[in-house]
């Protein structure tokens, strides 16, 4: 069993202090009456429904408007405005994704809460989403909310799309719409297509984007082999509400299918030989939401299946490169959201089965190496996490999780613990355009996984260390933001 440690506590404490005080004020505002001798003072009206403001303390949001303005074509222009998060790699198969420096296989990364894999090789990228799918990306620097799933190392990266009612314009049942683009130099040619429509209870979007593309040029010119655009995606959600209830099946499938060069970051020096390279993924999720909350009641309940997998042929030519990784994943989540008039409070359980397979096309004549490789790992969690403004300027989110988390290795060896992860993020707003924020969490990661597909160059007497133990994650930020009607700016 993992505990936090003092120092983390002290953070959270004080945090956690901080709030309870601006709470018990707003309170006692509002229970002063008129009388002889006495001063009414003014009532403080608590914000009903208290939002979690990712932005306002040093984190970064991309909503549907910035998306309309910025026509991303890949998650490089998705950041391109956002000095917190950067992406490396030019070719769609080798993007990576961090935020303050941090790659993405540390954050709690999901798309419409499906949680994705961590980086399978170091040679490739960590994202697969198309970004003309997107409503709304949330990243939250450092200490992540409780709520935002398991691992949430270094923070958390949550990806949202579409549905037909997010397409719909206001009295239409039924549309479409048709984009193509071009750009040169690496960009090259995207079209899409989406339909989208609603009858009675019943609701669907089905949309498809792909892009092709030469190779494109370096700075000094070169052609950069291996780096052209070849996705092909598609996005179907299908939606049924009655009496209150809301049902939702979706479907997102990916593929970047082309030749690249061995290593797709960075190029294999000695050979510029291109290969051909598959990376899918395809992810279905059903779940359940109300149409009909209340305070006390405002359910969500997901289920999920993916499938993510890395191939390339077995070119034989260079036994460091020539390997498939592959990773099945089941999970769920139940949650409900209480509204307590100062703010909300999200509780629930979420569990994640993972499946991972390393194949290295080892032969016989390789008798030092074991060709498959396969391991899994089982996580189960509780967690909660508050989220409250206040009219005189503050704005907390805190929360915590337990989590029990299970790894066994390729040996079949079985390691096992249980770990508790805390975080808390004040923000106090001093006028209309400085606003100041602290934020503290202490995260247990459970048996970190990583790049797993190092597995593939490992001989057969590789071994997973008796004293192995879970991974642990600590954040303490502090920062300010500033802004007018036109301009933004801040510091961390």
């Amino acid at each position: 069993m993992s505990l936090p440690s003092p120092r983390a506590n002290l953070w959270l404490l004080a945090l956690t202090s901080a709030s309870v005080l601006a709470l018990s004020t707003a309170l006692q505002a509002q229970e002063q009456t008129e009388g002889d001798g006495e001063t009414l003072l003014s009532i403080i009206q608590l914000v009903s429904g208290g939002q979690d403001n990712v932005e306002a303390t040093g984190g970064t949001e991309v909503n549907d408007d910035d998306l309309d303005r910025l026509k991303p074509d890949d998650v490089s222009d998705l950041f391109s405005r956002e000095s917190s998060v950067s992406v490396s790699g030019g070719g769609g198969a080798a993007k990576r994704v961090s935020v303050l420096g941090i790659e993405q296989s540390l954050l709690a990364t999901s798309v419409d809460g499906v949680p994705q894999g961590a980086t399978a090789w170091h040679n490739t990228g960590s994202n697969v989403v198309d970004p003309a799918f997107l409503k709304a990306v949330k990243v939250e620097a450092g200490a992540a909310a409780a709520d935002a799933g398991f691992g949430a190392g270094a923070g958390s990266l949550r990806y949202e799309t579409d549905n037909a009612h997010d397409l719909l314009d206001a009295g239409k049942d039924i549309g479409s719409r048709v984009a193509l683009s071009y750009g040169s130099n690496g960009r090259g040619t995207a079209l899409s297509f989406a339909n989208y429509g609603r009858h009675k209870g019943l609701d669907w979007l089905v949309m498809v984007n792909g892009a092709n593309d030469k190779d494109y040029k370096d700075g000094n010119g070169a052609v950069s082999q291996g780096t052209k655009a070849a996705g092909r995606n598609a996005l179907a959600k299908f939606g049924f509400e009655a009496e209150g209830h809301r049902f939702e099946l979706g479907y997102q499938r990916s593929r970047d299918n082309d030749d690249r060069l061995q290593r797709p970051n960075l190029g294999n020096p000695g050979s510029r030989t291109l290969h051909s390279l598959k990376v899918s993924n395809d992810t279905l999720k059903l779940s359940y939401t109300t149409t009909d909350s209340t305070d006390f009641w405002n359910p969500e309940v997901s289920f999920y299946l993916s499938d993510f997998e890395y191939w390339r042929d077995n070119y034989s030519t260079d036994f460091a490169g020539d390997a498939t990784f592959s990773e099945q994943q089941f999970g769920g989540k139940v949650q409900n959201t209480f509204d307590l008039g100062y703010g909300r409070i999200t509780a629930g359980l979420d569990f994640n089965s993972h499946d991972y397979l390393v194949d290295n096309y080892a032969t016989a004549a390789q008798s030092n190496y074991t060709r498959y490789r396969d391991f899994s790992t089982q996580q189960i969690g509780l967690f909660a996490q508050g989220r409250f403004e206040f009219e005189n300027g503050i704005s907390l989110s805190t929360g915590a999780r337990l989590d029990r988390h299970r790894f066994d290795d390729w040996n079949g060896k079985r390691f096992s613990d249980t770990g508790t992860s805390l975080n808390a993020t004040l923000a106090y707003r001093l006028n209309d355009t400085v606003e100041v924020f602290a934020g503290a969490s202490d995260t247990w990661l459970g048996y970190v996984v990583g790049d797993y597909g190092y597995l593939h160059a490992r001989v057969k007497g590789f071994q997973s260390s008796p004293d192995l133990q879970a991974g642990k994650s600590k954040n303490y930020k502090i920062g300010a933001n500033f802004g007018g009607d036109s301009w933004q700016a801040g510091v961390t």
